[in-house]
């Protein structure tokens, strides 16, 4: 009772669930609320609620402001060891780029993430990245 570390880490994934519904208002809230209860110093809790505020404000349509938190998520996630972490953020970054019509900053951050799925070994979520690199690319 009263665990929010581990509710701010475990909300993002609530988040994205309803985000992939397309119930982006509610996704918002979700984010922001994990964001309001996120410990200062728990980079997986930030990293997960600024990825997920970001791909939903982009939605939105406050593309200034999510391409930012993208960067600030990726930011984070670079001065870790979380290889897996790190690259999934990338991917959420590409796809608020995407959202914003950037697709070529978009596939050279889904090739950064591609390389860090492949040290990783993560076979899954290297195969999605490597489709979304060829709808970007021309």
């Amino acid at each position: 009772v009263g665990d929010v570390g581990h509710l701010s880490s475990a909300a993002p994934d609530l988040g994205d669930a309803v985000y992939r519904q397309g119930r982006f208002e509610e996704a918002l809230e979700i984010a922001e609320f994990s964001r309001s209860i996120t410990i200062a110093g728990d980079v997986d809790a930030e990293v997960r609620g600024l990825g997920l505020l970001a791909r939903v404000k982009a939605r939105l349509g406050a593309l200034d402001e999510a391409e930012s938190l993208a960067a600030e998520a990726v930011r984070l996630a670079a001065a870790t060891d979380y290889l897996e972490g790190h690259a999934t953020t990338l991917m959420n970054q590409a796809e608020v780029l995407t959202l914003a019509g950037k697709r070529a900053e978009a596939a050279a951050v889904v090739r950064e993430a591609i390389e860090l799925f492949g040290r990783k070994g993560d076979v899954v979520d290297l195969a999605r990245a490597e489709e979304l690199l060829k709808e970007l690319e021309p």
